[in-house]
């Protein structure tokens, strides 16, 4: 961000500076730092610097609330907070933040650089500790141990399609520790308001990638498809960018569509995985469209790593679905999260043994064809008209007018372009769903993570 620019050198020396810097703190090994800062280069170098002495960090991004993060910090009890002035004096509102000790990273000129000789931690030591994005439960305080961290570095890595040297622009802050450990380049856009994905500016997003040497675009289905929507609405110049990386949320035909336009020559990898489990499954962009007409929205194979089922859960026992058949998705691997901070109730609901091997229970739902490609039908509960969830906003994102809309019960809840006709959108809806007696237009509530995930509760609730 900004106009700052720095080599693994620099990053090196400046980590150095912050490991001095932190030593004088009399910050310790095994110590919780609550990761409360805005995005930036110092920020990442400050990271290192507190992995190298052993620490856990506790790594909040900027969409959550600090009245949810003091509730969480109730629970895990950081005991130090690494924040800039504005936030530490808002967090003083909150008693359980007000007594964490508060450093800032405006380090002295005159702090020496050492060398960071990082600890040797045990395998089963937290290394991170982060909050899942809630959609499905409550958000809950997700352990990465170095163990868990080590495996997700090695999963992921096969999905990113760049040499060292090669630039990234994302807005997943977890994938520049990733980019760091590849050797690759990140450009932290300016534009991109990690905090509310919906205040981006993407006239601004689209002049950075013009203006640099971005060789990849990792970001959120939403980023991606706004952006190659903005292109193609102010007829500007189609993006050369080679690839482009996305998941996090549900990733429709429809955007698939308009991102090979906006972007023509770049190779689509969609991921699809959860806070828990990193990698899941992979995409091709093309891959996408030629399923668009089956069940369902094509989430493709499932990553090597990862064991994958689909089933129901009845009285503690999982039961597998067969072949086509619809069911939760559960997940096992070496780099599947195997336990939360404080939250006996989140393990026991997002945790299932069978024969003595731990899964994760995602809280999605989907199926398998006879290739053992994974596609995802949404929650089975809001299914309607033996059509799922996913269909539904499928073809409802088709028609003409609608930018995201979904269906409950006999009820259809729409977010209209600019300028869109009411009458004619619910006329074109009645037309394709006949049992709808409904047509409610609003502004559809989204995850803050991604803004992608529709928080369906909610709308039940209105």
């Amino acid at each position: 961000m900004g106009k700052e620019k720095l080599t693994y050198q620099e990053l090196l020396q400046r980590s150095g500076v912050f490991k001095s810097y932190f030593d004088k703190q009399n910050i310790k090994e095994n110590q919780r730092i609550l990761i409360l800062h805005p995005l930036s280069i110092d920020l990442y170098a400050a990271m290192l610097a507190l992995l190298a002495k052993g620490c856990t960090l506790v790594f909040v991004e900027e969409w959550a609330g600090i009245k949810d993060i003091s509730t969480c910090q109730q629970h895990i009890k950081c005991d130090v907070m690494i924040t800039n002035t504005k936030i530490g004096l808002v967090s003083l509102l909150y008693s359980s933040l007000r007594k964490i000790r508060k450093i800032n990273l405006s380090v002295s000129g005159n702090t020496e650089a050492v060398h960071l000789f990082p600890v040797t931690p045990g395998k089963e030591q937290a290394a991170m500790i982060s909050f899942s994005s809630g959609t499905s439960s409550i958000p809950k305080a997700v352990i990465r141990t170095h163990e868990i961290l080590h495996a997700q570095f090695n999963a992921l890595k096969e999905h990113i399609p760049l040499k060292p040297g090669e630039m990234m622009c994302t807005n997943f802050p977890v994938v520049i520790l990733l980019n760091l450990g590849l050797g690759l380049s990140t450009y932290l856009s300016s534009s991109i308001v990690f905090s509310s994905l919906e205040k981006t500016d993407f006239d601004g997003l689209y002049r950075e990638l013009m203006e640099h040497s971005i060789s990849c675009l990792a970001c959120s289905p939403y980023l991606v498809h706004t952006l190659a929507k903005t292109i193609l609405e102010k007829q500007l110049a189609p993006l050369a960018l080679p690839h482009i990386i996305s998941g996090g949320s549900p990733f429709f035909p429809v955007y698939a569509k308009k991102m090979y336009k906006a972007f023509p020559e770049a190779e689509f990898r969609i991921l699809y995985g959860s806070s828990e489990a990193e990698p899941i499954a992979f995409s091709d962009g093309r891959d996408v469209l030629l399923n668009r007409n089956k069940a369902g929205l094509f989430a493709g194979a499932i990553d090597s790593n990862t064991l994958c089922k689909t089933g129901s859960i009845e009285a503690g026992v999982f039961i597998e679905s067969e072949q086509g058949a619809p069911g939760e998705i559960i997940v096992s691997g070496d780099h599947v999260v195997k336990n939360y901070l404080s939250s006996a109730d989140g393990l026991a609901r997002n945790k299932i043994l069978i024969d003595g091997r731990l899964w994760h229970r995602t809280g999605d739902y989907g199926y398998f064809n006879e290739q053992r490609e994974l596609f995802l039908t949404g929650n089975l509960a809001f299914s309607n008209n033996a059509l799922f969830l996913f269909d539904m906003e499928k073809q409802l994102t088709e028609l003409e007018g609608i930018e995201y809309a979904t269906m409950l019960q006999e009820q259809a809840y729409v977010q209209k372009e600019t300028g869109a006709n009411e009458q004619f959108i619910a006329e074109q809806i009645k037309a394709k769903f006949p049992w709808v007696n409904t047509v409610r237009f609003m502004k559809l509530p989204f995850d803050k993570r991604h803004h992608g995930k529709i928080k369906y509760r909610l709308l039940c609730e209105r």
